[in-house]
C-alpha cells in the first residue's frame, strides 16, 4: 500500500528510486507540467519537462507514476513511430 501510495504521488518517496512521469501543479502560476524525472534512492534526481510552464520549485504533485519495463517499450514504440512521421515530413 506504501509503494502505491508513493506512486500516485502521495506521501514519502523516500527509497523508491526510478524513472517516472510526473503531473504537477506550478505554485506560481497554478499551471500544469508534465515532466520525465530520473530519482535515487534519497527523492533526488533529475528530469525535463515537456509541457507546462518553467519549473519554479514550488509546486505541488498531482500524480506520479514509476515506469516499468511494459511502459518503457511502449514509450519506445510510440516514439519511434513519431520520429519515422517527423521524418517523412521534412523529406
Amino acid at each position: 500500500m506504501a509503494q502505491k501510495a508513493a506512486i500516485e504521488g502521495i506521501g514519502n518517496m523516500a527509497g523508491y528510486a526510478g524513472v517516472f512521469l510526473s503531473v504537477d501543479r506550478d505554485g506560481l502560476t497554478n499551471g500544469i507540467q508534465l515532466s520525465i524525472e530520473q530519482r535515487d534512492a534519497k527523492n533526488s534526481g533529475t528530469g525535463y519537462r515537456f509541457a507546462g510552464p518553467k519549473y519554479s520549485g514550488c509546486g505541488t504533485n498531482l500524480l506520479r507514476h514509476r515506469l516499468n519495463a511494459r511502459d518503457i517499450a511502449e514509450l519506445r514504440r510510440h516514439l519511434e513511430k513519431a520520429e519515422a512521421m517527423l521524418a517523412q515530413q521534412d523529406s
